[in-house]
């Protein structure tokens, strides 16, 4: 499931400043950057432990676009996930 910060803040009732600096302080991570984080580690999880595609585990993990997913998974990795999911094989 996807959330945006405006919903989260709302659902909280938090302006999105004071959301966003206060769980920056609290973790060292801008809201959004901390759930696309927790993402990839599940994503990570299911790699690892499963035999579930690449394109399954991006739906899982609530990614509509693989090129998205993609370059978020570099971005935490440094790897896409079809070389994260090779390097697993060696």
């Amino acid at each position: 499931m996807n959330f945006t910060l405006d919903e989260i803040a709302e659902k909280f009732n938090y302006s999105k400043s004071y959301l966003h600096t206060k769980f920056k302080i609290k973790t060292g991570y801008p809201l959004l950057v901390f759930f696309n984080l927790k993402k990839v580690q599940k994503a990570c999880d299911f790699l690892n432990y499963t035999d579930l595609s690449i394109k399954e585990i991006r739906f899982k993990m609530g990614f509509d676009d693989p090129l998205y997913f993609s370059r978020i998974f570099k971005n935490f990795m440094g790897k896409s996930p079809r070389n994260y999911k090779q390097n697993l094989r060696k």
